[in-house]
């Protein structure tokens, strides 16, 4: 529920964020627009997941190094959503509507699996002798 929560709040950020920077022209181009959102949101995102997502998870300088990497692809996951659609001539926001499904999904799972909870899912465990 937490994670619903959080990433609602972000997924509405990042979409006002681009769409208000493309609708004003500030940015004319979709595509760069949403990738300028998603960067402008990738520290409030860090922050939410740490502190409400997972504020049950002892802090670490791993999770910034994991979280960026989860970004990285997440980025190419919403940039290229956005720009799918602006090549078969949609409207860009329904590049967002693809992005917002498909990046919280992907995202969970690795925040989940491997940001967040690495050391009690995938560390390998001695057996006792």
């Amino acid at each position: 529920m937490r994670y619903c929560s959080v990433g609602a709040g972000l997924t509405l950020f990042y979409s006002l964020l681009t769409a208000g920077l493309y609708e004003t022209r500030t940015i004319p181009d979709s595509t760069l627009a949403g990738a300028v959102a998603f960067v402008a949101t990738q520290p409030f995102a860090f922050v939410a997941h740490s502190k409400i997502t997972y504020s049950d998870v002892p802090s670490s300088r791993l999770h910034w190094i994991r979280f960026g990497a989860v970004a990285f692809i997440s980025f190419f996951v919403a940039t290229g959503s956005i720009k799918l659609t602006s090549f078969v001539h949609w409207p860009y926001w329904t590049g967002l509507i693809v992005g917002s499904f498909l990046v919280p999904v992907v995202n969970y799972l690795v925040n989940a699996l491997w940001v967040f909870r690495a050391r009690t899912l995938f560390a390998l465990h001695k057996t006792e002798r």
